[in-house]
């Protein structure tokens, strides 16, 4: 009976009655874990009054104190290690409706990833958080500080070091990614995350700040409950096969934040036809909050962000980090459409005072702060823009 109830609940984790039946039949089964589902779900209920939420509060601690080890299975001995202020615990659980729901690590390692995949009290796991991968090496080494040594297995290829990121081979042997709802990778070799991403068709949100990522790849993906997508620190960017997805649909935020600009590179990480495909994209009807930052678009990119209509359904805009002018600003100013925005960042631009003045009049609420002045046709003798190397720098 626990089968079918969690099977059912892992195919419609959403299912407050299914959680609740299932909840009531383990406390007829004298399981504690009911007990915690009970009080976990009771909490949900914001009408509570604070004496009353203050006693489930209570409850569930003493419960989570008194079985945490059990349901954390092997998963234990990484989340309950000792830690100090100076030195927090590598790996944090969260627990909803009585499960094992969030895991967050500072350092993945492979065994912390073998760990996961050995562990069936991580099936209801539906939020991850990768901060950074362990630096390791395979086989018998010295190790030190930053360096750890794993067993060789078939879950991590023999040929690759420490730089590569062996955990997150190790990862995609994770039985439990499939309910995940939220992901977060960040630094170290992201060229795993694609084969990370495909194993989590149930992606609400997607946050990326890991290097080499196969992005062209994860923006072709079938993620049909995509809502939030932020990209940061790559110098490739193709949102043109992000705006030809037509599973994005329920798509309302895209934040990306390119590489610093690396010596030899004449273009901007993200161009105009990048933000003209975004914006002219017959699929991204719920887009509401666009954030591009380091672009060389300027004024042709707002021309374009008003021709293309995208101001009649965009509440949030932050093109800082860009080179619009005044004359770009005189477009938003003129255009009716802008009074739907609810903020405007055009920080970090080359508008001058008139420009500035002028998108104030509006009444929209625009930051307008440290302008730059620098743009592609006046570049001078230097032949680059400073700007766009404030970015990531790893």
């Amino acid at each position: 009976m626990r089968d079918v109830f969690e099977k059912a609940l892992q195919a419609n984790p959403d299912d407050l009655a299914g959680w609740c039946a299932y909840a009531d039949y383990l406390v007829e089964q004298d399981d504690p874990r009911g007990e915690f589902m009970q009080t976990q779900i009771a909490l949900e209920d914001e009408s509570l009054s604070k004496d009353e939420r203050d006693v489930l509060k209570k409850k569930e601690r003493a419960l989570l104190k008194k079985h945490r080890t059990e349901w954390l299975g092997e998963l234990a001995p990484l989340v309950l290690e000792d830690a100090t202020p100076s030195r927090p615990a590598n790996v944090a659980a969260g627990f909803t409706r009585g499960w094992l729901t969030e895991l967050s690590f500072k350092r993945l390692s492979v065994n912390e990833a073998r760990a996961l995949a050995r562990t069936p009290e991580a099936k209801m796991l539906s939020r991850l958080f990768i901060e950074d991968t362990a630096d390791e090496v395979s086989g018998e080494g010295p190790g030190g500080d930053d360096e750890t040594v794993y067993e060789p297995g078939p879950d991590v290829p023999a040929d690759i070091d420490e730089y590569d990121s062996p955990s997150l081979y190790a990862l995609t042997w994770v039985p439990h990614l499939a309910g995940i709802r939220v992901f977060r990778l960040g630094n170290g070799n992201g060229e795993m995350a694609h084969e990370l991403i495909k194993r989590m068709p149930r992606l609400e949100e997607l946050h990326l700040y890991a290097h080499r990522v196969f992005a062209e790849i994860i923006f072709a993906y079938p993620i049909p409950q995509l809502r939030v997508l932020h990209y940061d620190h790559a110098s490739y960017y193709p949102l043109e096969v992000l705006a030809t997805n037509p599973t994005l649909g329920n798509l309302t935020s895209i934040s990306c934040h390119p590489h610093a600009q690396r010596p030899g590179d004449s273009d901007a990480y993200i161009r105009l036809d990048q933000l003209r495909a975004i914006c002219r994209s017959p699929h991204l009807r719920k887009l509401s909050h666009l954030q591009l930052l380091l672009t060389d678009f300027g004024d042709a990119g707002i021309e374009e962000i008003i021709t293309s209509g995208m101001l009649k359904q965009i509440r949030e805009l932050n093109l800082s980090y860009g080179c619009v002018t005044d004359a770009g600003a005189a477009l938003l100013a003129e255009c009716p459409d802008l009074k739907n925005l609810t903020q405007l960042d055009l920080s970090q631009n080359a508008l001058g005072d008139a420009g500035i003045k002028a998108l104030q009049s509006t009444g929209v609420s625009v930051n307008t702060t440290a302008q730059h002045g620098e743009h592609p046709k006046r570049m001078g003798e230097r032949g680059w823009l400073e700007y766009l190397s404030y970015g990531d720098m790893e």
